[in-house]
Formats: structure tokens, C-alpha cells, sequence
């Protein structure tokens, strides 16, 4: 330090001058950039959570929605006077056993064009009051007992929704209304089931993609901390998902915060857990990728200011040197 300040001390007045320039100008260059690129980091962040919050806003009442339509569905269909007329048939002992043949057959063809129509049913079940499937669109599920089933009890009573669950029978995941069933004297037969598969809970979630920004990622994780998806591929690859947002989801926490996700990046995030779906929703967007306009935003306060202190330096540095071609005299005069 001696050393260096021995060496400035021999250096001429031009030349410190010129180090005086370059070190004020360098502290105030770095200082604007560091202030500059704090207040953008901030406010960029807020505008960031408030994006998340409304697009977490969107999600769940888009989720909300669909379920809601689902049950709806399910009593018009439990509704339905031919569905009525021929499972009270089906499901009355006193008849000759050919009515009932022919009425679970025509309840077979209803069904399937039932489950033809849209792309979210995964089944749709009849079920007995001892809790036997007795009529189904997937022939192999005939036979088997639901008698254990949250979504059967419930629905010997009243409509009813187990949501986001992992199904023995189905092998996937799957939601499911059920909703008491009635014969044409409006007497409770047994329960009409529909399972429904995830590809609308997949739309739900990247929709209106091209206005929230790829960058944001939205994604469902159940109690068990599985990915909701329809996708065969994620499905495929899908672990544990495990991070600090989503163990605190689980807990039935909701907040705005940076953090590592389950992929090992940091973001910026909006979780919270939806309890009337019994799941948690994720929302979030890589954290390099939302401040790259502050970044952006330093750099260029980086260059301009580079280039002018180097103009006024080079200037004075211009004017010095000249001052020293004039005599004494001739500046006295």
C-alpha cells in the first residue's frame, strides 16, 4: 500500500488528475448500477408474485369449475329416465333373468355412448346396493366389489366427490362423482359412479399458455406427493415430488417465495393447498429467467455509463495536455 502510494505521489498532476477521474467515475458507475439493478430486482419480483397470484387464482377456479360441471353432469345423467327404467330392471330380482340380461345390455350401449362423447371419462359404473359393480364401460370391472370405496358410501346418500386419488381398479389416478341412483318409483337402487381421467385437469393447467408465458410452470401434487397428470411420459418418469414449497402446500400453507424447486432450480414461486380438490397447486417460474430485465437493465446502465465517463475523461485528459503547450507568459497574458 506504501509502495503504491509512494509510486502516485511521483506521478504528475495531468496523471493524478486523470486516476482522481477514473476512480470517481468507476465508484459512481458502480453505484448507480448497484441501486438501479436492486430497485428493478424488486420491483420485478413483486410484479412476478403478483403474476403467480393471479395465475394460481385462475387455476384453482378453472379446477373448481370443472368439478362442479362433473357433479352437475352426474346427477343429470343419474337423472336420465331410460338410465332409470332399465337399471331398475337390471337391478330387480323379480324379474325373469333375460329381461335382465337385455336391460344391462342396452345399459352397456348407453354407457359407452355416454363415455364416447367426452374424452374425460375413464368409466362409468353402476353399482349395486351391496356395493358390486354390475354395469360398467370397461367389461372386466363387472363383478367387483366397491364396497369399501369413500365415493360408494357416500353415494348411497347424496352426491358425492372423491377427488385426486390413486384407484386400485383403474391403476391411475382418477376423480369420481357418485351420486345415488333410482328406479322409476323413486326407490334407491344403487349408486351411478363416473370416473373421470386427468386430461382436462392437464388442459386446466397449461392453458392460456401463450398469455401466462412458458417460463411458468403449473402443476397439481396430492397428498402423497405425486404429480397429477394425464401425460403418459411424465407418468412415466414421475418420482416423489419433494420441495420446500410443496412439503408447506401439503401442510395447507400458501405463500410467495423464492426457493429450490424438485428440478433443483431456483425460482420463484406460488403454492397453496386446495381443499375442497385435497391438493396442492404449484405455480411457479425460473427465478434467472423472471430478473433477466433487471440484469439486462444493469448492463446497459454498465455501458453507457462506461462510455461517458471515458469521453469526459478522454476530454480533460485532451484539455490538460494542451494547457501545457502554452508558455507561462502567454497564459499570464
Amino acid at each position: 500500500m506504501q509502495r503504491f502510494l509512494s509510486i502516485f505521489q511521483r506521478l504528475k498532476i495531468q496523471t493524478k488528475l486523470v486516476v482522481y477521474y477514473i476512480t470517481f467515475a468507476i465508484i459512481t458507475v458502480a453505484a448507480v448500477i448497484y441501486f438501479a439493478y436492486t430497485q428493478a430486482t424488486q420491483s420485478l419480483q413483486i410484479t412476478v408474485e403478483d403474476k403467480l397470484n393471479t395465475v394460481a387464482e385462475l387455476k384453482r377456479d378453472s379446477l373448481s369449475q370443472w368439478v362442479d360441471e362433473q357433479q352437475r353432469n352426474a346427477v343429470f345423467l343419474a337423472s336420465l329416465p331410460e338410465l332409470r327404467s332399465l337399471s331398475g330392471k337390471l337391478l330387480n330380482s323379480e324379474l325373469y333373468i333375460q329381461d335382465r340380461d337385455q336391460a344391462r345390455g342396452e345399459l352397456t350401449k348407453l354407457l359407452n355412448v355416454i363415455v364416447q362423447r367426452t374424452a374425460d371419462f375413464q368409466d362409468i359404473q353402476i353399482i349395486d346396493l351391496n356395493g358390486q359393480i354390475v354395469v360398467s364401460d370397461i367389461p372386466k370391472f363387472v363383478g367387483t366389489f366397491q364396497q369399501d370405496q369413500p365415493f360408494f358410501l357416500q353415494g348411497l346418500s347424496k352426491t358425492f366427490t372423491q377427488t385426486f386419488y390413486y384407484s386400485d381398479l383403474l391403476g391411475d389416478t382418477t376423480l369420481t362423482v357418485a351420486t345415488p341412483l333410482f328406479d322409476d318409483a323413486q326407490k334407491r337402487i344403487g349408486v351411478l359412479a363416473l370416473h373421470f381421467n386427468m386430461k382436462r385437469v392437464d388442459r386446466i393447467m397449461h392453458e392460456n399458455q401463450e398469455l401466462t408465458s412458458e417460463a411458468v410452470k403449473t402443476y397439481l401434487v396430492d397428498s402423497n406427493h405425486n404429480v397429477i397428470t394425464n401425460d403418459p411420459l411424465i407418468l412415466a418418469q414421475a418420482t416423489s415430488l419433494r420441495s420446500h414449497a410443496i412439503d408447506l402446500a401439503l401442510k395447507g400453507q400458501q405463500e410467495n417465495s423464492s426457493y429450490v424447486s424438485h428440478d433443483g432450480v431456483q425460482v420463484i414461486g406460488k403454492y397453496l393447498w386446495i381443499e375442497d380438490q385435497n391438493v396442492a397447486l404449484i405455480v411457479e417460474i425460473d427465478r434467472e429467467i423472471a430478473l433477466q430485465p433487471a440484469r439486462q437493465l444493469a448492463v446497459n446502465i454498465g455501458i453507457v455509463g462506461i462510455q461517458i465517463s471515458i469521453m469526459q475523461n478522454g476530454s480533460r485528459l485532451l484539455y490538460a495536455r494542451s494547457m501545457r503547450q502554452f508558455p507561462i507568459s502567454q497564459k499570464d497574458n
